[in-house]
């Protein structure tokens, strides 16, 4: 309750096995290939052959994981993987690289660049279905921060570090990671604001800072949480998680 009003709580997510994983390789078979062993995983597996293309989607949808070649034009498998760890939505997930070589070199370069596992080139269903088991936990708890959860509650806020009146805003959904909200005019992308809202069966108000990420037309802002308090951690982590166990 807040504000005397009920809170709207409608799920939003994929099934709860299934991860949406993107694959990028320029090599059309072996994408192809990588397509079918995932799916047959009960994945979803996105592919796409561009590595311009590919950087364009991480920072536009959310996924649980990546795979994606060590080699390929324009932009190669190093400079993908920074270019996920630059994006707003994934910079978290974690990413394997698909290589022939696994000299000492190319596995420096790729931790460095945020690289989390190796998957050696020709793939197999055998060492595909390895890789899928070890990162399995990390690829749950990456779809887990982010399934959303539509809240239809008012939100207080203003910009970070000013003592402006707090603004009453629409919220529209809550992740473990940042919040939609609506009626946000005036607000842009990289500033930094000061929330209040409370969650059903929470007694504690939280209070969060975030930054705007994007905007969402016509007056709507989508915000990721960047100071939680580890009890306002714990609470969303509860909330959330508890919902998802749930269904």
């Amino acid at each position: 309750m807040l504000g005397g009003r009920k809170c709207i709580i409608i799920l939003m997510f994929d099934p709860p096995m299934a991860l949406r994983l993107l694959v990028v390789d320029h090599d059309l078979p072996v994408l192809a290939l990588l397509k079918t062993l995932l799916e047959s995983a009960g994945e979803d597996a996105v592919t796409e052959g561009d590595s311009r293309v590919a950087a364009r989607l991480v920072d536009t949808r959310k996924f649980d994981g990546i795979f994606l070649a060590a080699a390929m034009p324009h932009l190669d498998g190093f400079q993908l993987t920074e270019a996920v760890r630059r994006s707003p939505s994934n910079s978290t997930v974690p990413v394997v690289m698909l290589t022939v070589s696994d000299d000492a070199q190319t596995m420096r370069r790729g931790f460095q660049a945020g690289i989390t596992l190796f998957l050696p080139k020709p793939v197999t269903q055998k060492s595909l279905v390895h890789v899928l088991s070890a990162l399995h936990g990390a690829f749950l708890n990456e779809k887990r921060r982010y399934t959303r959860l539509v809240y239809r509650e008012e939100v207080l806020c203003r910009l970070t570090g000013t003592t402006s009146p707090l603004r009453k805003l629409g919220a529209l959904d809550v992740s473990e990671g940042g919040m939609a909200l609506m009626n946000a005019a005036g607000w842009n992308p990289g500033q930094e604001l000061d929330l209040q809202f409370a969650l059903p069966g929470i007694a504690a108000p939280l209070r969060p800072r975030a930054k705007i990420v994007r905007k969402m037309p016509p007056d709507g802002i989508g915000v990721s949480f960047v100071d939680l308090s580890p009890d306002d951690l714990r609470a969303l982590q509860s909330y959330i998680r508890g919902l998802v166990r749930s269904v």
